[in-house]
Protein backbone atom coordinates (compact mmCIF):
# COMPACT_ATOMS: atom_id res chain seq x y z
CA UNK A 1 0.00 0.00 0.00
CA UNK A 2 1.95 3.37 -1.14
CA UNK A 3 2.50 5.82 1.61
CA UNK A 4 0.21 8.84 2.15
CA UNK A 5 1.33 12.10 1.91
CA UNK A 6 1.81 14.51 5.02
CA UNK A 7 0.06 17.79 3.90
CA UNK A 8 1.33 21.16 5.44
CA UNK A 9 -1.84 20.98 7.82
CA UNK A 10 -0.54 17.86 8.99
CA UNK A 11 2.39 19.82 10.58
CA UNK A 12 0.49 22.66 11.98
CA UNK A 13 -1.64 20.29 14.21
CA UNK A 14 1.64 18.43 14.96
CA UNK A 15 2.80 22.16 15.98
CA UNK A 16 -0.32 22.76 17.87
CA UNK A 17 -0.33 19.02 19.85
CA UNK A 18 3.59 19.85 20.93
CA UNK A 19 2.71 23.31 22.20
CA UNK A 20 -0.88 22.25 24.06
CA UNK A 21 1.87 19.18 25.48
CA UNK A 22 4.29 21.53 26.60
CA UNK A 23 1.61 24.48 28.06
CA UNK A 24 0.68 21.33 30.23
CA UNK A 25 4.29 20.27 31.21
CA UNK A 26 3.18 16.99 29.54
CA UNK A 27 5.82 14.52 27.89
CA UNK A 28 5.36 12.42 24.67
CA UNK A 29 4.88 9.36 26.77
CA UNK A 30 1.62 10.78 28.70
CA UNK A 31 -0.09 11.01 25.05
CA UNK A 32 0.99 7.16 24.35
CA UNK A 33 -2.48 6.12 25.85
CA UNK A 34 -4.32 9.45 24.84
CA UNK A 35 -3.95 8.32 21.07
CA UNK A 36 -3.13 5.14 21.15
CA UNK A 37 0.19 5.12 19.66
CA UNK A 38 3.96 4.45 20.29
CA UNK A 39 6.19 7.10 21.92
CA UNK A 40 7.97 7.19 18.56
CA UNK A 41 4.60 7.63 16.14
CA UNK A 42 3.94 10.78 18.87
CA UNK A 43 7.14 12.23 17.63
CA UNK A 44 6.85 11.87 14.30
CA UNK A 45 3.27 13.54 14.33
CA UNK A 46 4.28 16.52 16.67
CA UNK A 47 6.90 16.96 13.43
CA UNK A 48 4.70 16.83 11.50
CA UNK A 49 6.26 13.59 10.12
CA UNK A 50 2.91 11.44 10.31
CA UNK A 51 -0.56 12.61 10.71
CA UNK A 52 -3.21 12.23 13.23
CA UNK A 53 -6.46 10.52 12.39
CA UNK A 54 -9.72 12.08 13.16
CA UNK A 55 -10.23 9.46 16.17
CA UNK A 56 -6.52 10.66 17.45
CA UNK A 57 -7.50 14.29 16.98
CA UNK A 58 -11.41 13.76 19.36
CA UNK A 59 -8.87 12.31 21.70
CA UNK A 60 -6.54 15.26 22.27
CA UNK A 61 -9.55 17.49 22.30
CA UNK A 62 -11.29 15.96 24.54
CA UNK A 63 -7.93 15.17 26.51
CA UNK A 64 -6.55 18.98 26.31
CA UNK A 65 -10.20 19.94 26.76
CA UNK A 66 -10.75 21.96 23.60
CA UNK A 67 -12.15 22.23 20.60
CA UNK A 68 -10.71 20.31 17.40
CA UNK A 69 -10.59 23.83 15.84
CA UNK A 70 -7.80 24.79 18.33
CA UNK A 71 -5.55 22.49 16.30
CA UNK A 72 -6.51 24.72 13.31
CA UNK A 73 -6.74 28.27 15.04
CA UNK A 74 -3.80 29.62 13.06
CA UNK A 75 -4.81 28.25 9.53
CA UNK A 76 -6.20 31.52 7.20
CA UNK A 77 -7.40 30.41 3.52
CA UNK A 78 -4.31 32.06 1.89
CA UNK A 79 -2.24 29.81 3.88
CA UNK A 80 -3.43 26.90 2.19
CA UNK A 81 -0.96 25.50 -0.23
CA UNK A 82 -2.98 22.69 -2.59
CA UNK A 83 -6.37 21.27 -2.61
CA UNK A 84 -6.35 18.81 -0.26
CA UNK A 85 -5.18 21.04 2.59
CA UNK A 86 -8.31 23.50 1.64
CA UNK A 87 -10.40 20.26 2.10
CA UNK A 88 -9.13 19.27 5.30
CA UNK A 89 -9.63 22.58 6.40
CA UNK A 90 -12.92 22.72 5.20
CA UNK A 91 -13.63 19.87 6.66
CA UNK A 92 -12.12 21.29 10.02
CA UNK A 93 -14.36 23.86 9.97
CA UNK A 94 -17.47 22.22 9.28
CA UNK A 95 -16.67 19.79 12.78
CA UNK A 96 -15.79 22.96 14.81
CA UNK A 97 -18.79 24.36 16.92
CA UNK A 98 -18.52 27.77 15.16
CA UNK A 99 -18.97 26.24 11.85
CA UNK A 100 -21.74 24.42 12.44
CA UNK A 101 -23.40 27.26 14.23
CA UNK A 102 -22.53 29.60 11.27
CA UNK A 103 -23.85 26.56 9.08
CA UNK A 104 -27.26 26.27 10.88
CA UNK A 105 -27.71 29.90 10.65
CA UNK A 106 -26.88 29.91 7.10
CA UNK A 107 -29.48 27.48 6.16
CA UNK A 108 -31.80 29.29 8.33
CA UNK A 109 -32.25 31.95 6.01
CA UNK A 110 -34.69 31.09 3.53
CA UNK A 111 -34.18 34.07 1.01
CA UNK A 112 -32.02 33.76 -1.71
CA UNK A 113 -31.33 37.18 -2.19
CA UNK A 114 -30.26 37.66 1.29
CA UNK A 115 -27.67 34.12 0.96
CA UNK A 116 -26.32 36.19 -1.77
CA UNK A 117 -25.37 39.28 0.20
CA UNK A 118 -24.21 37.59 2.80
CA UNK A 119 -21.67 35.27 0.95
CA UNK A 120 -20.85 38.81 -0.95
CA UNK A 121 -20.28 40.67 2.17
CA UNK A 122 -18.32 37.81 3.43
CA UNK A 123 -15.70 37.65 0.15
CA UNK A 124 -15.21 41.26 0.56
CA UNK A 125 -14.26 40.91 4.33
CA UNK A 126 -11.67 38.34 3.45
CA UNK A 127 -10.48 40.18 0.26
CA UNK A 128 -9.91 43.54 2.67
CA UNK A 129 -7.30 40.56 4.68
Amino acid sequence: MPRQRVLAIDARIGKALRDLRKQRKLTQSDLVPVLGVSFQQIQKIERGNNRLSVSQLLAAARFFDVGIDHFLLELRAHDVSSEADLEAELAAFAASARGRSLMRAFLAIRDEENRAAIERFIRAIAADD
